[in-house]
């Protein structure tokens, strides 16, 4: 039998809310079924604080990486200025696929949800705060673009080489693999 991990009182509130006299089986299911996913959604969430407040490179010494993108300096991604006041608790979530994905596609569908691509520097809070997750698999974040001379367009991704986590900067025009997970952000 399938363990269903969602509370009697709120299976009580939504069949309240189907406002039916008479509510069959199909129905419960239906809620719990409903109230289950919504469950699930929520243990996938990440909950990180980015403090714009430190220096840039203040917040890539923090993830204590041992290998990091020459590329990957402040002219290339900028923090905007109204942020370096900042110091904010988010929500994130790390979105995976088990396709090839585009970035364009993979956007839509994170904006589906109601997120948003993460940044380089949300990126770097959750490298601080969860560095053990880049050994699973790389995690990328679309919501920083660089745009090299040749016009190439760059993304900053946490990733594990040999026996190094390291900051690295991957080319979007070569996609996005299957085993990548990409940062998104609760708008």
């Amino acid at each position: 039998m399938k363990k269903v991990s969602v509370l009697v009182s709120d299976l009580k509130i939504a069949l309240e809310d189907l406002g039916k006299k008479e509510v069959t089986i199909i129905d419960i299911l239906a809620v719990i079924n409903k109230l289950d996913s919504q469950a699930k959604e929520k243990s996938d969430e990440i909950i990180l604080v980015v403090d714009y407040s430190r220096t840039f490179q203040k917040m890539i010494d923090a993830g204590n990486y041992g290998w990091v993108n020459d590329y990957i300096i402040e002219k290339n991604f900028p923090i905007p200025e109204k942020l370096k006041i900042k110091k904010a608790e988010i929500s994130t979530k790390l979105f995976h696929f088990n396709y090839n994905i585009s970035s364009k596609d993979l956007i839509t569908e994170m904006d589906k949800t109601g997120y948003r691509p993460g940044t380089l520097l949300e990126l770097l809070a959750l490298g601080e705060s969860h560095p053990e997750l880049q050994k699973e698999f790389t995690i990328v974040a679309l919501g920083s673009i660089w745009r090299d001379t040749r016009d190439r367009f760059g993304v900053p991704a946490l990733s594990f080489v040999g026996n190094r986590r390291g900051l690295f900067l991957f080319w979007i025009s070569r996609g996005f693999f299957n085993d990548y997970r990409f940062l998104g952000v609760y708008k």
